[in-house]
C-alpha cells in the first residue's frame, strides 16, 4: 500500500501537508529569517555609530542618552526615539522568528 493511500486513511488534522504548502513554509521561513538577521546586524551597526542604544540609555531633564558598554553618548531626542523603537523591533521580530520557526518546525514533523 502506498504512502498516499495510507494517507487517506488518516483523520484530516493528521494528514500529512501537500507538499507546496511545505514548500512555502520553507520559503516563509527563510524570508523572515533574513528579515530578523538583517534587523539583528542593523542594529548592532547603528548602535555602534551612535554611541549606544535607548533601551540601555535613559532621559533625563530633557537632555538623551545612549549607553552601551558603560560609555554613555548625548543624543537628539529623534535619535533616542530612533534607537528606542529599533530596540524594540529586535523583541518583536526575535520573538515572531522562534514562532515562526516552531510552526515551520511542527509542519515539517507532520509531514513525516
Amino acid at each position: 500500500m502506498g504512502a498516499d493511500r495510507r494517507a487517506e486513511r488518516l483523520p484530516e488534522k493528521e494528514r500529512p501537508l501537500p507538499e507546496e504548502d511545505r514548500t512555502m513554509g520553507r520559503i516563509f521561513l527563510n524570508v523572515f529569517s533574513f528579515i530578523s538577521v538583517a534587523n539583528f546586524l542593523a542594529f548592532c551597526l547603528i548602535s555602534e555609530l551612535i554611541g549606544g542604544d535607548a533601551i540601555n540609555g535613559y532621559a533625563e531633564h530633557g537632555r538623551y542618552f545612549l549607553r552601551s558598554h558603560g560609555r554613555t553618548t548625548e543624543v537628539s531626542e529623534a535619535v533616542f526615539s530612533y534607537s528606542k523603537w529599533h530596540a524594540i523591533s529586535l523583541f518583536i521580530t526575535l520573538a515572531l522568528a522562534i514562532l515562526v520557526a516552531a510552526l515551520t518546525w511542527g509542519v515539517d514533523q507532520n509531514s513525516n
